[in-house]
């Protein structure tokens, strides 16, 4: 089997890159031939080479799309991409992986079988205007007809494209996967088949799956890898974790995303000026980067939030739950939400915009509380709430933890994109 993945993402990785990467890599431990398009210069083509995959970088600027819908076209059909690489079978498949991409593909002139398929990671209206989100849509329908398949990242995503006219049969749900804490990676076993439980430290002698120590899972009495929380459980026997960082005289709380309008840093920022009415020693820390990082910055000095709140740009997402309290998400949408699975993971309690596909990402709705979308008053409210019960919370964290942890994995999407490509492949 071979696949051509086409993305356009020029400046870092955001979510969906990652995602993508994800996918190759664990597509390629099946045994999948797996090529990327991507702009000239770009990390995710950086990224994807280290990966093992074949690259081509082509300028994706739309003045010259013919240029890139013939590089499609060339690497679609086994030639050689303007003698980037050496010639390979014809593809089976070619996907887009965002909006631009989706329609180069259902656009471009492809060989007879190669079937196109359309990944939507974001929600189809997520535009910053209404002018862009129409046009959006007309190009998406102009070009619906000749997409094979489409993979929607929620079922949020699924029910929106349904709405505009997508036909509800040619729609799978694939969840996103979270990256998993370096030291519980993933690798295949002697069949080559990867699974979420096999992990360096291998089987035990009775054949069950184990984590390695630092992910602190045990197998349970049944012999069912079952993970424990970081340290330790309760007098009832309930996973803990600890609250409240060390030095912070007040809760602190974090945004992790892109700094981007999408995001909503910049209602995060205006939320802390709210939240520190009522609690005057919280803390914010911001985390990303992205074009709206002069405006944020001028921002914070018009609400005169000082030292408390700080603006740290891109983070190691790893090291940044693990100093904060709560997960704020003010996203105006979202698809799906892989920092929501993260902060899970790291028994983190969430506070979030009700919006799109984030309560498919939520495990323990105990842990985690969702306000009406662009309700700022009602997002402070509920951080100061959950704030004054962390104390309380340490069971029901470390509970959220243990299910978060093999739930929405690289591997477990990997595995689902597998099977989605063979039963096209089969059914074509």
């Amino acid at each position: 089997m071979r696949i051509v993945f086409i993305n356009n993402f020029h400046t870092g990785q955001g979510g969906a890159e990652r995602q993508m990467c994800f996918v190759m890599r664990g597509l390629m431990q099946y045994g999948v031939n797996v090529a990327l398009v991507a702009p000239t210069g770009s990390e995710v083509a950086m990224v994807a080479r280290e990966l093992g995959v074949s690259v081509v970088e082509t300028d994706f600027a739309k003045p010259r799309a013919r240029t890139t819908m013939h590089v499609i076209s060339e690497l679609a059909a086994g030639g050689a991409a303007g003698g980037n690489m050496p010639a390979v079978p014809v593809a089976d498949f070619v996907v887009g992986t965002g909006h631009w991409t989706n329609i180069l593909v259902g656009m471009a002139s492809l060989p007879a079988g190669v079937q196109r398929i359309a990944l939507h990671q974001s929600m189809p209206d997520a535009a910053d205007t209404a002018a862009e989100r129409f046009a959006r849509s007309v190009m998406a329908r102009a070009t619906m007809r000749r997409i094979d398949g489409h993979i929607a990242v929620s079922q949020a995503v699924k029910s929106a494209l349904v709405k505009q006219g997508f036909p509800s049969e040619k729609i799978e749900v694939i969840y996103n996967g979270a990256e998993l804490p370096p030291e519980c990676n993933t690798l295949p076993d002697q069949n080559g088949k990867i699974s979420p439980l096999r992990v360096r430290s291998g089987r035990n002698d009775k054949g069950v799956a184990e984590l390695p120590p630092e992910c602190n899972v045990q197998p349970e009495q049944s012999g069912k890898a079952s993970p424990l929380a970081s340290l330790g459980r309760n007098d009832r026997g309930g996973a803990e974790l600890p609250l409240g960082i060390a030095g912070a005289e007040g809760p602190i709380i974090g945004f992790l995303g892109r700094i981007e309008k999408v995001k909503g840093p910049d209602t995060f920022l205006r939320m802390m000026k709210k939240v520190q009415e009522s609690l005057p020693y919280a803390q914010g820390r911001l985390a990303g980067q992205g074009s709206m990082m002069d405006e944020l910055l001028r921002l914070k000095g018009d609400l005169n939030l000082g030292a408390s709140t700080q603006i740290l740009g891109r983070q190691d997402a790893f090291e940044f739950l693990a100093g904060i309290d709560i997960l704020v998400i003010p996203s105006r949408a979202e698809a799906f939400c892989i920092a929501a699975v993260e902060a899970q993971r790291a028994g983190k309690a969430i506070v979030a915009f009700d919006v799109g596909g984030i309560r498919e990402a939520l495990l323990n709705d105990k842990t985690t509380r969702l306000v009406p979308a662009g309700d700022i008053d009602a997002l402070a409210a509920a951080v100061v709430e959950v704030a004054g019960k962390l104390p309380g919370m340490r069971a029901e964290l470390g509970t959220a933890a243990e299910h978060a942890l093999l739930r929405f994995t690289p591997d477990q999407t990997a595995e689902s994109y597998h099977q989605y490509f063979l039963e096209r492949q089969l059914q074509h």
